[in-house]
């Protein structure tokens, strides 16, 4: 098994992207990790690492799952509130979008996913705990699994030799009530190591907790 972090010093911004080629055949998997990074401030802020477990010699076959564990790290001195949000398309590998059924990849959330992240309904699911320094999240994704129907000949789109391709956009701010209102528009209810996340209007999310990584 391989281990990758992305790591992000002093940023509030990272992009990630796995990119699997379908095997209709026997292609090895092909797993492409990238990460864009966006300086916002100058003075002291978290180091967020998005950390990834997947094994390069697995085949993305119809019908069979890939291991595919992420993670969030806090690398950094201080500790963190953060919040991802995810995108998924096809493409060629030209790099040119396919229009390809982004459902026929079933993603295998963990439970830590459904209890510890909630829907701020703005496209971003936000950590209901303070990540602390030196500390991870529980792993939120654990493998992916092409739907069988992919090789079937009916499908408009030939799935074969094409990239699924999954992109996390994870960002982090000072675990303060100052930090969440003014990066993530958000008013985030600090107690202990939980946090409550609700808008300007007060209308709060419910408070989720699990257990530590």
């Amino acid at each position: 098994m391989k281990f990758l972090k992305i790591k992000k010093t002093k940023v509030a911004l990272i992009f990630a992207s796995v990119c699997l080629i379908v095997a209709i055949g026997y292609t090895s998997a092909y797993y492409n990790s990238t990460v864009n990074v966006e300086n916002k401030m100058a003075t002291q802020e978290p180091e967020i690492e998005l950390i990834e477990k997947f094994n390069q010699d697995s085949q993305f076959l119809p019908g069979e799952t890939v291991d595919k564990k992420v993670k969030f790290a806090n690398s950094g001195e201080i500790d963190a509130l953060i919040r991802v949000s995810y995108s998924q398309s096809w493409i060629n590998q030209n790099g040119d979008f396919v229009n390809g059924d982004v459902d026929s990849v079933e993603k295998k959330w963990t439970s830590a996913w459904q209890d510890e992240w909630v829907d701020g309904n703005d496209g971003y699911f936000y950590y209901t705990k303070v990540l602390k320094a030196n500390t991870t999240t529980n792993i939120i994704l654990d493998s992916l699994v092409l739907s069988e129907q992919v090789s079937n000949d009916t499908h408009a789109v030939d799935y074969s030799g094409i990239i699924y391709q999954i992109t996390f956009n994870l960002e982090s701010c000072k675990a303060t009530t100052e930090g969440a209102q003014s990066t993530f528009g958000k008013t985030a209810a600090i107690s202990g190591n939980n946090v409550t996340w609700s808008d300007y209007k007060g209308n709060s999310n419910q408070q989720k907790s699990g257990e530590d990584f």
